[in-house]
């Protein structure tokens, strides 16, 4: 819907479509036959400064469930246009109008126990690296082979550095392949608490992001192969 509209209006400027369809990016890296009419949308759309980004599920989150309720609106037969506001305003009306609750996930609450967005915004300069470290504190990220194995039964859950465990945020953590990673990372060897991933960086966070993809990428049959696949994934 959202791809027709720009193709209808002729939009130009930069857009930003977000999705909690993970699977949905794979299907359009291997041109699969299912999403064959949003490939063609999306050739239609070159040119106008089009970006899919990747954001989790609104189940839970009272500002995602504010905006799926809205959308569902939006889309019922007989809904008036609304007002034009600026994206600035709209920013300023939710945070006013939103307050979330603390969480209770047990591993989320972990995850952002030091977590600070004024420190996100000083550290985090891009929206890759954005992605990136959002899809970690997460855990669904098909960097974990344990979560890919949800989408893909094929694919083997367990992790691919010691093979003693399922390849999960908990377990990368405290993995024993991964324990020169956090030793020149971290100065310790010792498993890492959840928070680490929303604690200041000690180091640069480019530095750091190197080592958090290299002890997370799969490993190929060649230290070759290995250091071309860590620096596709980690180019910024």
């Amino acid at each position: 819907m959202g791809l027709n509209w720009l193709i209808d209006r002729h939009h130009s400027g930069t857009v930003l479509i977000c999705t909690d369809i993970q699977a949905l990016f794979r299907a359009i890296d291997s041109y699969a036959d299912s999403v064959s009419e949003v490939i063609d949308l999306l050739n239609k759309t070159q040119g106008l400064g089009l970006t899919l980004q990747w954001v989790p599920g609104h189940c839970g989150v009272p500002g995602n469930e504010m905006a799926d309720q809205q959308a569902k609106e939006a889309t019922s037969p007989g809904t008036p246009p609304g007002r034009p506001v600026s994206l600035a305003s709209a920013i300023s009306c939710i945070k006013q109008a939103i307050q979330d609750p603390a969480i209770q996930h047990k591993r989320t609450a972990a995850v952002y126990y030091k977590h600070s967005e004024t420190r996100d915004r000083q550290e985090i300069t891009t929206r890759k690296d954005a992605t990136l470290l959002t899809q970690l504190r997460s855990g669904h990220s098909i960097l974990f082979q344990a979560y890919e194995h949800l989408l893909d039964e094929s694919t083997d859950p367990t992790c691919p550095r010691c093979r003693e465990a399922p390849h999960t945020l908990e377990h990368w953590l405290d993995c024993p392949g991964t324990v020169q990673a956090r030793m020149e990372i971290f100065g310790t060897t010792e498993q890492l608490p959840l928070s680490t991933l929303s604690r200041r960086f000690r180091t640069n966070w480019s530095h750091c992001k190197a080592y958090f993809v290299t002890s997370l990428v799969r490993i190929p049959s060649s230290k070759a192969a290995a250091a071309a696949a860590a620096a596709a994934v980690c180019d910024s």
